[in-house]
C-alpha cells in the first residue's frame, strides 16, 4: 500500500506547573484547666476577713465615721469580687474573640478559592489536550499532533481510559483517617474552633479533587493489564485505548501485536489497517507483514527481552500485545522489559485489572487490594469509529513510499547543480580564482552562507547560514552524524571548499581538527584561510595538546581586542561582540579585520575519549563563541563518548546534520526524528538538515572528488552557448565546425561517384535490377549510391546548383518533420498481399522518421537547411538515395524555366524522370524534402510529369518485378 511519509514533531501543549498552597489551619479555642483548692477556698475567707472588719469598726462604738473610712470596706469587696472572677474562669478564649476569629478564617479561604479554582481548570485542560476524548481522535491524524510523543515524553506509553476524580496538582491538606487536619501546625480536631474547622474541611475536600478530569493509564508500570467486565463495554474500553495510542505514538517507537483465533472477526478486524500492526522488515505479496497471528509461539521473540521493570527502557519499540484469546499469550508473571499485554477477559493472572460496568463506570483493583472505582465514565468506541481512524493512519508512514502531491504540483523545478563550480556560482573551475573572493558587508544576508548540495524535492540549492540567529542565520554552532560510507567525509570538503570560495581570508579563518587520520582535510593546510590542521597523528600529537590552549587564548585574544577597540572608538566600556566591532570599522574607525573563526572537528568522540578535559573548552565556546564569531562544528560517526557527557553542549547547537544513522535512537538525538537510519547504503552524500525547531530538509551533497569535465559549449542559430557540466551521454556528441564544400557552375555531368570504402555493402536495388536486364537505366539513376557509403552535405536550396563531395564530406542528417500524400497513400494497383507488405513497411519508415526526428530537432542549431539537424544520428536499414539530375541543372544554367503540362499528363510506365525544379533529391527521404524539393518529370514526358520521385520509382520497381 503506498503510503505518505509523515515527519513526527514534538508539539508542545497547555503546560501545568505543579505548586503548593500551605492552608493555615483554625484557630486554636485552648483547654479549660479546673482551679485548685486554694483558689476555690481564698474568696471565701477573704470576704469574711472583709466582713469582720466592718464589724468591728460599727460595733466599737466610733461615734465620727469620715467618708474615706466607708470607703476602705468598699474597696475591698470590689477587689475581693474581682479575684473570684478571675480565679474562677477558664483558660479558654471568650465569646467575641472566637467570632472574630471565624470571620477572619473564612475571609482567609474566600482569598484561596480563585487560585485553587484556575489551578483545576489549567489542570482539566491539561490533561484534555494530551488525553482527548475519542471521538477527537479523528481530527488529529493528519495535523502536527499525529505521533507527537518520543520515547522521552512523560506521556509516553501511556493511554486514556476515561474521566474520573483526580488530585489537585496544587497540593492542600487533606482530611486524614482520624478526623483531624494533616499538617504540622494543626492541632487536634476537638481543640479547633468547630464553625471554621468545618468549613476548612469542606474547602479541602472540594478543591483537592479535581472532579470529571481525563485519566491516563501508564503502560510502563504494569506488565499485564486485564480489562473485563461487561464484554461490550469492556470490548469499547479497549479499543478507544488501542486508538489512542496508535494516533499519538509513531510506528517506530510502538509496536502492536494481535493474538486472536479469528483474525476476520468484524469487532477487531480494524487492526490490520494501523501502521503499527506492519512488520518493520518482513514483506509479502500484499506488503508488509502484518502482525496478527493465532498462535502464541509468534510472541516467542520476546522471551529474550529481561525482566519488567517500570524505568527499563527498551532496545526497540515499545510492544502492546492484545490477547483476544483470553490468556493464552504464556507471558511469564514478571512480564518483560518494554512489553505491556492486554488481556481481554476477567483474567485474574494480570497485575492490574479494569472492571467496566453496564452503566460505564470502572473499578480497577491492584494486587493485592479491593476494587476501587477508577473512572466515573470510561471510554468507548465502537468497531466502525475504530476503522476510520485505523484507515486514516493507514496512508501514512514514517519513510513514505509515494512522493507528496503538493510537493510534486508546486511548481516548474530548478535545475540540480551537479558539478561544484556550479554550486558556487562560476562557470568552470578554472574561473573559480582569488578575484572571485568578496568582502560581504556585515549587514549582507549572503555572509558564511555556505552552499553544499540541493535539495531533493525541489533541486534547489541547500545552504548553510552559520550565522547567528540575531543575524537571521541558523547557527552559530551545529552537529553533524553519519555513520562510515554516509559521506560525512565528503560532506566537509564540500562545505569548506564552498566557504573559502566565496569569502576572502580576512573574513573567515579555518581550524580544522580530524581525528580519522587527517584524511578528510587533506590539502587544505595550504588554504589561505587556514589557521591549523590538526590530526591525532602520532606526530602531531604535541598539536591536539596544545589545541586546547589556542583555542582559549584566541576567545581572551578577542576579548581584549573589543576591550581595547572600546576605547578607541570612544565607547564607555568593551564592545558588546565582533558585531558591533564590524560596525565601527565600517564606519570608517581604524580596526584591524577581526575574522570569523571556523572551528570543525571531525571524529569529536574520539576527541573526547582521549581528552575529556575538551568538553569544557566547547562548552565555553558555545557560551561565548556567538558574540566573538567563533563559531563551531561538531562531526561524528556514533555519540558513543566514552562516558564523557555533551549534555551541556547541545541546548547551545542550533543547527543539526544527520546522514545515515546506524540506529534511530542516535537519528532522534541529532535531529529529532528516526528518518536518517532510513536512508540506504545507496544514498551516500544524502542527509538531512534541521534548524532550530523547524522540519528536517533532505538534501544531497555534492561530491568533489569526482572527474572534472569542461563545459560543452554548443552553436544555435549562429550564437554560441555554453553547456555548462554536460557531459556527453549515451547519445551525446562533440559539435564540430562544419564549412560547406565550394559551389560548382561549370559541371555538366552528373556529381562525381563518392570513393568507395571497401565496397558498397548495400547495393542500389534500382542499378543491380537494369544491370541484370542489360538496360543503363533512366539517366537519373547513374549517379545513386547508398547513403551507408556516401556522406553529403544536406541543406542546399533549390537553386540547381550541385556540390562537390569534400575530402573530409559531413554526415547526412535528415528531419522527418513532415510526410506527404506520396509517403502516406497507398499505390493504387497493389494486391491484397502486397498492400499488407506496404503498410507493414510505411509503418517502420513513419517510426524511423519519427525517431530520426526527434532526435534531430532536439539537437538542431539552425544552420543552413532547415530540415538539417547538427548531430548525426544512426539509421535504422537506411533506404535513401541520392538522385542528381543534370539536364535541370543546365537549364537552369542557360536562363530556361521548366514547363509544367496540365492534368492530362502522359506517362510512360518505363522511362526515366527529370527534376522539374533541383538538381538534387534523396530518394526515400522523409516527406519534408519531398515537398520542400517538389517532385520530378518522367523521362519520356520531361515536360508533363509532375509526381515525385518516390511515387515514380516506385512505379519502376513495380514494372521492373521488384518488390519492396
Amino acid at each position: 500500500m503506498s503510503t505518505r511519509k509523515f515527519t513526527p514533531s514534538v508539539t508542545r501543549g497547555p503546560r501545568l506547573t505543579p505548586g503548593e498552597i500551605a492552608v493555615v489551619p483554625p484557630e486554636d479555642l485552648g483547654v479549660d484547666a479546673p482551679p485548685s483548692f486554694v483558689q476555690r477556698v481564698m474568696p471565701y475567707v477573704m470576704g469574711v476577713c472583709m466582713l469582720g472588719m466592718i464589724g468591728i469598726m460599727v460595733f466599737t462604738g466610733t461615734k465620727a465615721l469620715s467618708p474615706y473610712m466607708m470607703m476602705t470596706p468598699l474597696m475591698m469587696i470590689t477587689m475581693s469580687l474581682s479575684m473570684v472572677g478571675a480565679s474562677g474562669g477558664g483558660g479558654g478564649k471568650k465569646v467575641p474573640e472566637i467570632n472574630a476569629d471565624r470571620k477572619e478564617y473564612l475571609r482567609y479561604l474566600a482569598g484561596l478559592r480563585p487560585r485553587v479554582t484556575s489551578s483545576a481548570t489549567a489542570q482539566v485542560a491539561f490533561f484534555s489536550y494530551h488525553a482527548p476524548h475519542p471521538d477527537d481522535l479523528l481530527l488529529i491524524i493528519g495535523t502536527p499532533r499525529q505521533w507527537s510523543r518520543p520515547a522521552s515524553a512523560d506521556f509516553y506509553a501511556a493511554t486514556r481510559i476515561g474521566i474520573g476524580d483526580q488530585p489537585a496538582v496544587d497540593r492542600l491538606m487533606k482530611p486524614s483517617v482520624g478526623g483531624e487536619l494533616a499538617g504540622p501546625t494543626a492541632a487536634p480536631q476537638p481543640y479547633l474552633e468547630p464553625v471554621a474547622n468545618m468549613w476548612a474541611v469542606k474547602f479541602l475536600r472540594t478543591h483537592g479533587l479535581i472532579h470529571d478530569c481525563p485519566k491516563l493509564l501508564q503502560l510502563r508500570t504494569f506488565p499485564t493489564i486485564a480489562i473485563g467486565g461487561d464484554p461490550a463495554e469492556a470490548a469499547g474500553l479497549l479499543t478507544a485505548m488501542i486508538c489512542h495510542l496508535a494516533v499519538f505514538h509513531p510506528p517506530d517507537l510502538l509496536a502492536i501485536r494481535v493474538l486472536t483465533e479469528t483474525p476476520d472477526d468484524p469487532q477487531w478486524s480494524w487492526l490490520k489497517w494501523l501502521p503499527h500492526v506492519q512488520h518493520p522488515t518482513d514483506i509479502d505479496a500484499a506488503g508488509p507483514v502484518r502482525m496478527i497471528s493465532a498462535q502464541p509461539e509468534s510472541l516467542s521473540d520476546l522471551a529474550a527481552r529481561g525482566p519488567h521493570s517500570p524505568d527499563s527502557t527498551p532496545g526497540g519499540p515499545y510492544v502492546v500485545v492484545v490477547d483476544l484469546t483470553g490468556g493464552k499469550a504464556g507471558v511469564p508473571p514478571d512480564g518483560r522489559a518494554g512489553v505491556t499485554v492486554f488481556t481481554l477477559g476477567n483474567h485474574r493472572g494480570s497485575n492490574y485489572r479494569i472492571r467496566v460496568a453496564e452503566d460505564g463506570t470502572a473499578d480497577d483493583r491492584l494486587p493485592g487490594q479491593q476494587f476501587r472505582q477508577v473512572t466515573a465514565s470510561t471510554d468507548h468506541m465502537t468497531a466502525q469509529q475504530a476503522t476510520r481512524v485505523a484507515r486514516k493512519l493507514a496512508g501514512w508512514s514514517i519513510t513514505g513510499t509515494i512522493v507528496d502531491k503538493k510537493a510534486s504540483t508546486g511548481g516548474p523545478k530548478k535545475k540540480v547543480a551537479t558539478e561544484f563550480y556550479q554550486l558556487v556560482g562560476a562557470k568552470s573551475v578554472e574561473d573559480i580564482t582569488p578575484s572571485r573572493w568578496k568582502m560581504f558587508a556585515d549587514k549582507d544576508p549572503d555572509r558564511l552562507k555556505i552552499p553544499f548540495g540541493h535539495q531533493l524535492k525541489t533541486g534547489e540549492i541547500m545552504t548553510l547560514d552559520i550565522k547567528e540567529g540575531a543575524e537571521f542565520g541558523g547557527g552559530p554552532h551545529g552537529m553533524l552524524i553519519g555513520t562510515t560510507g554516509s559521506g560525512k567525509s565528503e560532506f566537509l570538503r564540500t562545505l569548506i571548499l564552498s566557504l573559502v570560495a566565496l569569502h576572502h581570508p580576512d573574513q573567515v579563518n579555518l581550524l580544522l581538527t580530524d581525528f580519522k587520520g587527517g584524511s578528510t582535510f587533506l590539502g587544505m593546510e595550504n588554504l589561505p584561510h587556514t589557521a591549523a590542521v590538526i590530526t591525532n597523528m602520532a606526530e602531531e600529537a604535541e598539536l591536539v595538546g596544545r589545541m586546547g590552549e589556542v583555542l582559549t587564548g584566541e576567545l581572551d585574544r578577542r576579548q581584549n581586542l573589543l576591550r581595547q577597540a572600546g576605547l578607541q572608538v570612544g565607547a564607555t566600556g568593551a564592545l558588546s561582540g565582533v558585531a558591533e566591532y564590524e560596525k565601527y570599522r565600517e564606519r570608517g574607525a581604524d580596526l584591524k579585520p577581526l575574522p570569523t573563526l571556523f572551528v570543525v572537528v571531525d571524529e569529536f568522540a574520539e576527541l573526547l575519549q582521549s581528552h575529556p578535559d575538551f568538553v569544557g573548552l566547547f562548552d565555553r565556546i558555545c557560551r561565548v563563541g556567538r558574540s566573538l564569531r567563533v563559531h563551531l562544528l561538531l562531526a561524528t560517526q556514533s555519540l558513543q563518548t566514552g562516558g564523557a557527557r555533551i549534555d551541556k553542549l547541545e541546548p547551545n547547537l542550533t543547527y543539526r546534520i544527520a546522514l545515515r544513522t546506524t540506529s534511530s535512537h542516535e537519528s532522534k538525538s541529532v535531529i529529532g526524528t528516526p528518518e536518517a537510519q532510513y536512508i540506504t547504503n545507496k544514498e551516500s552524500g544524502v542527509g538531512f538538515l534541521r534548524v532550530g525547531m523547524e522540519d528536517p530538509i533532505k538534501f544531497s551533497t555534492l561530491y568533489t572528488g569526482a572527474t572534472y569535465v569542461p563545459p560543452v559549449h554548443t552553436e544555435t542559430n549562429g550564437k554560441a552557448d555554453s553547456v555548462d557540466g554536460a557531459r556527453p551521454g549515451p547519445r551525446g556528441v562533440q559539435i564540430r565546425q562544419f564549412t560547406a564544400a565550394p559551389i560548382l557552375d561549370d559541371l555538366e555531368d552528373g556529381v562525381p561517384a563518392p570513393p568507395a570504402r571497401g565496397g558498397c555493402r548495400c547495393e542500389c536495388r534500382v542499378e543491380r535490377q537494369t544491370a541484370e536486364r542489360g538496360d543503363p537505366g533512366p539517366t537519373q539513376h547513374r549517379g545513386v549510391a547508398c547513403v551507408q557509403d556516401v556522406a553529403t552535405a544536406v541543406g542546399q536550396s533549390d537553386t540547381g546548383r550541385r556540390t562537390r563531395p569534400a575530402s573530409q564530406p559531413a554526415t547526412a542528417v535528415l528531419s522527418a518533420g513532415h510526410h506527404g500524400r506520396a509517403a502516406s497513400a497507398p499505390p493504387r494497383t497493389l494486391g491484397r498481399r502486397r498492400f499488407r507488405r506496404w503498410r507493414q513497411h510505411r509503418h517502420r519508415r513513419r517510426a524511423a522518421d519519427r525517431q530520426v526526428g526527434a532526435a534531430a530537432e532536439s539537437d538542431a542549431v539552425g544552420r543552413g537547411h532547415p530540415h538539417a539537424p547538427a548531430s548525426p544520428v544512426l539509421l535504422h536499414r537506411p533506404r535513401w538515395r541520392w538522385v542528381d539530375v543534370p539536364r535541370q541543372s543546365a537549364a537552369r544554367r542557360r536562363g530556361g524555366h521548366p514547363v509544367r503540362a496540365g492534368p492530362g499528363d502522359a506517362r510512360d510506365r518505363g522511362g526515366a524522370s527529370r527534376s522539374a525544379t533541383t538538381g538534387s533529391h534523396l530518394q526515400g527521404a522523409p516527406g519534408g524534402l519531398d515537398r520542400h524539393v517538389s517532385g520530378v518529370a518522367c523521362g519520356s514526358q520531361p515536360a508533363r510529369c509532375r509526381r515525385p520521385v518516390r511515387r515514380c520509382l516506385s512505379r519502376h520497381r513495380r514494372l521492373a518485378g521488384i518488390r519492396r
